[in-house]
């Protein structure tokens, strides 16, 4: 039997880590993992911060983000437990507010941002998110405000211009918007969502074609770019040097790419009794104060309740008066803003929806390729983007009428069309509306035509088509509103449109939209 001789080395004794080291070491796990966007072992390592360290702020703050970041009810608690700790800690603050804005707690998240500033005034990106909520409040001033400071302190972040963009937009400032549009592409020629905003802001001006170039480069940049696609379709509808056959191809393509390789197979309804009550869904962004709930609010209050049970699927977090009227009449109420394609259709199939109702088509906050799943028996488009065909084999009917889809139209349809003998809309006039007067022709001896639609649907063709009913109406003049109407560029594209025409730009009114 052969023996190792060689000695073995006494090893020296380690010492003990510090809990400095070992409180270091933990924080250096968990930001690892966060900054590598692994929040679930992110919240593993903060939740072993939170147990061994409970009386550190950091810890909790970590807890918070991770779960934030997870899209966790739970974030929220963590973080009262940091600022307990630690009240005015300028990042816990953010991570707050941001919390409580995707809980769509604005007024708190306003609270705590406004909080963040006064530990941090120069944090670009809380002035980005307190410009968000504002918004949100409807205080189009402030938000304009905070997002120029934003903007002042980090001019070339793109998040930052991408939402200074936006909230210009929605306060109706619109004379900057265009040339942020320019600077934000020049920082960042790769992103389809901005070459999507670009368009959408130069379709609302009514540059058609600069629109369909930068939504064509939104395509390039990603093929599969939904919202880009069918916010191309609907601009194609603007420009009229688009014939029905352009179109027709351009939805053929889109249905190309977004219709599944194999048709899903559809739920059947459990109970056949033909004595019970269908249950309806309504799809749409627009239960509210919209064309949408201004077209079918009335028709939905008529049904008879014995025979329908209403069920809403709204992506809009906004309320309002009309969206309290269907509310009354809508048992079931479901906001889907936060649910993906399949938690949605999953949805619709456990309402057991017998019918279900698309109110949006190729327009914003549309969900068609979870109507592609098909997660109700029957489905029907109605109002909300109805210009065409939506191009989805899972629509079964489309409901119209004979102005809408004029006979012989039907092959361009991929929906069987019902036409309503009358409309196929109810209008819902505002409750402010005045009392009428007497003509205002009488007191100013002239006739004024008006029209008050989205600006961006104005083109030559239609300003020719005006501009021959002026001249055939002595004296009479035209008066437009709009928020585009506030751009003095917008305004002299169109004065000179009607000059070309021969109409005198006085006899053109152009004014921005009531206060």
């Amino acid at each position: 039997m052969s023996v190792n001789k060689t000695a073995r080395r006494p090893q020296r004794p380690r010492p003990a880590r510090g809990r400095s080291e070992r409180h270091a070491t933990a924080k250096d796990a968990f930001a690892r993992a966060y900054n590598g966007k692994h929040f679930a072992e992110a919240e593993r390592h903060a939740r072993a911060l939170t147990e061994q360290w409970p009386d550190d702020a950091f810890a909790w703050q970590a807890l918070g983000a991770a779960r934030f970041e997870k899209h966790s009810p739970n974030a929220i608690s963590a973080l009262y437990r940091s600022l307990q700790l630690e009240p005015g800690n300028a990042q816990t603050l953010l991570i707050m507010g941001k919390a409580q804005m995707a809980a769509k707690d604005w007024q708190a998240a306003a609270q705590h941002l406004r909080a963040c500033l006064a530990s941090d005034p120069n944090n670009a990106f809380a002035h980005l998110h307190l410009a968000r909520t504002l918004r949100a409040l409807g205080d189009g001033e402030a938000a304009v405000k905070h997002i120029d400071q934003a903007h002042h302190l980090a001019p070339e972040n793109t998040t930052i211009l991408a939402s200074r963009i936006n909230i210009y937009a929605s306060a109706r400032k619109v004379g900057t918007v265009l040339e942020d549009c320019k600077r934000l592409l020049e920082l960042d020629d790769s992103n389809a969502s901005f070459f999507n905003l670009a368009a959408i802001k130069h379709s609302d001006v009514g540059l058609f074609e600069e629109a369909e170039n930068y939504y064509s480069r939104a395509l390039e940049c990603d093929p599969s770019h939904l919202i880009a696609f069918s916010n191309r379709i609907f601009n194609a509808h603007y420009n009229p040097a688009h014939d029905n056959a352009a179109i027709s191809d351009l939805i053929r393509r889109w249905r190309t790419v977004f219709s599944p390789s194999e048709r899903p197979a559809r739920p059947h309804p459990v109970d056949l009794d033909g004595g019970r009550k269908l249950t309806v869904g309504l799809l749409s962004a627009g239960l509210r104060t919209h064309p949408v709930g201004q077209m079918i609010t009335t028709a939905l209050e008529n049904l008879p309740a014995d025979q329908f049970e209403l069920v809403a699927y709204s992506s809009s977090d906004a309320q309002d008066h009309v969206t309290r009227r269907l509310r009354r009449i809508t048992p079931r109420w479901r906001f889907i803003t936060d649910l993906d394609d399949d938690a949605l259709a999953q949805r619709i199939r456990d309402d057991q929806v017998d019918i279900l109702i698309d109110l949006s088509g190729h327009t914003d906050g549309n969900r068609l390729t979870m109507i592609a799943m098909e997660p109700a028996p029957l489905i029907v488009k109605w109002v909300g983007g109805l210009v065409n065909t939506t191009g989805l084999d899972a629509i079964d009917y489309l409901i119209s009428d004979s102005v809408e889809t004029p006979p012989g139209c039907d092959p361009d349809y991929y929906e069987k069309l019902i036409r309503l003998p009358d409309d196929y809309i109810c209008y819902l006039p505002p409750g402010h509306a005045p009392d009428v007067k007497a003509l205002p022709a009488l007191s100013a001896g002239y006739i004024t035509f008006g029209c008050l639609n989205n600006p961006a649907k104005i083109n030559p063709v239609l300003i020719r088509e005006w501009s021959r009913l002026l001249r055939e109406v002595d004296d009479s003049r035209l008066l437009l509103k709009g928020a585009q109407y506030l751009d003095d560029g917008f305004c002299e594209r169109i004065w000179a449109r009607f000059e070309d025409a021969g109409i005198d730009r006085a006899r053109v009114i152009l004014e921005g939209p009531e206060k």
